[in-house]
């Protein structure tokens, strides 16, 4: 798998994103730490671990198994960082929004979101 670019790397985004885009949840994980927490606002569910972060990607694949996360933009310093991106794809699988479940309806999407995220001092 090679060791992921860091945040201020060139091509970090573009590679994040293809971590985040390729179907496979083991090219994700190098982008987090072992005992890393991932929050999902929308849904309302948080995830630990690399476990969970993967857990919380097959996820999103049930929901767009097509998904394609594209980062367009970053702000940050060696504490954290805010990335902006686009998430499209085509639905077909239910996605859960806080109270409210989303049904598969085959419709192609495409949802503007910001991460935040801490970066380990390690």
């Amino acid at each position: 798998m090679g060791v992921p670019p860091r945040y201020r790397d060139s091509g970090f985004l573009r590679a994040w994103g293809r971590a985040w885009s390729c179907g496979d949840p083991l090219a994700l994980l190098p982008y987090y730490e072992v005992d890393a927490t991932y929050t999902d606002v929308g849904s309302g569910l948080t995830f630990h671990g690399h476990d969970g972060v993967a857990r919380f990607y097959r996820y999103m694949l049930k929901f767009a198994p097509d998904s394609l996360i594209e980062f367009e933009s970053s702000y940050g310093d060696e504490c954290g960082f805010a990335a902006r991106w686009i998430w499209s794809g085509t639905t077909s699988g239910p996605l859960r929004l806080g109270d409210e479940t989303i049904p598969a309806a085959g419709v192609r999407f495409s949802v503007p979101g910001i991460a935040y995220c801490k970066l380990s001092s390690r």
